[in-house]
């Protein structure tokens, strides 16, 4: 199994998914390049994903027609890091009070849990 080289973190509790915000933290392990999509990491319903409590996937707004860009290759150097910080306001409609947890899409991370208060 691979290593983790993301970290995911996103506040415990929120009262609305509309003020949600999560930050992805990549660190490239090396000894090579590691290269990235563009568009995954640039558009948050490609970069992380939200489930229920149940553990299944709550679908986000649709992305965006894919622009020539987001095909671009993102190189991170052996030890360099890259943040990206998501509003997940793209949860339409807004998601209902419980538990759910936010997985990364693009690296290998641990899931994250938070709560959506009443």
């Amino acid at each position: 199994m691979a290593a983790d080289i993301g970290t995911l973190s996103t506040p415990v509790s929120v009262r609305s998914s509309i003020e949600l915000k999560a930050r992805l933290t990549i660190v490239n392990p090396g000894p090579g390049d590691l290269a990235l999509r563009r568009g995954s990491l640039e558009l948050p319903m490609l970069a992380v994903e939200v489930r229920d409590a149940a553990g299944r996937r709550v679908n986000p707004v649709p992305p965006p027609v894919p622009r020539p860009e987001d095909a671009q290759l993102i190189r991170l150097l052996a030890a360099e890091s890259l943040v990206r910080d998501y509003g997940l306001h793209i949860y339409s409609p807004e998601l209902a009070p419980g538990t759910y947890t936010l997985h990364c899409l693009v690296v290998a991370c641990a899931a994250v849990t938070f709560e959506v208060a009443p």
